[in-house]
C-alpha cells in the first residue's frame, strides 16, 4: 500500500490504513507516519495499534539479527570441528 505522498487523511481513512491487513503491507516509515496522523488527529486506539506493530516489528528485527549471528557463530564451529579433526 503506498501511503506516500501524504494526503489529507481522514478519520476513516487512518481506521481504515490501521487495520491488521493493511499494517501488514506498511513499512516502518509508513506506521510511523500514520502513528503522526493519529496523534494529531487524535485517535488513541489507532496510535496503541501503531505502536505495538513497530514494537513488533522492531522485535523481529532484533529476533532476525540475533538468528544471523548465531549461524554464524554455528558455521564457524562446525570449520573449526572440522580442522581439528582433520589433524
Amino acid at each position: 500500500m503506498n501511503l506516500f505522498p501524504r494526503t489529507h487523511w481522514t478519520e476513516d481513512t487512518i481506521h481504515h490504513l490501521t487495520s491488521q491487513s493493511n499494517l501488514e503491507f506498511c513499512s516502518t516509515k509508513q506506521l510511523r507516519t500514520l502513528k503522526e496522523a493519529c496523534q494529531r488527529i487524535g485517535l488513541p486506539i489507532q496510535i496503541k495499534i501503531l505502536e505495538r506493530e513497530i514494537l513488533l516489528r522492531r522485535a523481529q528485527e532484533k529476533l532476525e539479527e540475533i538468528l544471523i549471528m548465531e549461524a554464524k557463530k554455528e558455521q564457524e564451529l562446525q570449520q573449526i570441528i572440522e580442522e581439528c579433526m582433520r589433524t
